[in-house]
């Protein structure tokens, strides 16, 4: 529960953050490239954060990244439509979107790195005072 109260409060300050951030940018678009910026951030922030919940507690590197075909499928296809929709223009109009440049992309991964990153040192850490204390158990029964 933890993780998730603090996974939570991180996605929605990053938003907020992100969201002021493109909004003093100012200019004509600023509303709207922060709403766009906004709306893709958080997909992304979720969809790094589906692979901290593959494994409550192993790391990736235990479980291994690809070990779930349908999990990298379905962050393929819901990153792709995300895609779609700050690019394709019957999508941008209906879902009042504009065009993101690179270094928009650049601060959305960056910002969303963390998600992934943090949960998996934790779980890192977790993991080897597992394996530490199984190992202590099982000399001790010997």
């Amino acid at each position: 529960m933890l993780i998730i109260f603090i996974l939570g409060g991180y996605i929605g300050v990053a938003t907020l953050w992100i969201f002021h951030h493109y909004l003093s940018m100012g200019g004509e678009q600023s509303i709207t490239i922060a709403y766009t910026v906004v709306f893709t951030s958080i997909i992304i922030l979720e969809k790094m954060n589906v692979f901290n919940f593959r494994s409550l507690r192993a790391p990736i590197s235990v479980i291994g990244l690809f070990s779930n075909p349908w999990v990298i499928g379905a962050w393929l296809l819901t990153v792709g439509l995300q895609i779609e929709t700050v690019y394709v223009p019957v999508l941008q109009q209906a879902l009042h979107t504009v065009p993101l440049v690179w270094s928009d992309w650049g601060l959305i991964f960056l910002i969303a790195a963390p998600v992934f990153l943090v949960t998996e040192i934790y779980k890192i850490i977790r993991w080897q005072q597992y394996k530490s204390i199984t190992l202590t158990t099982e000399t001790s029964k010997k």
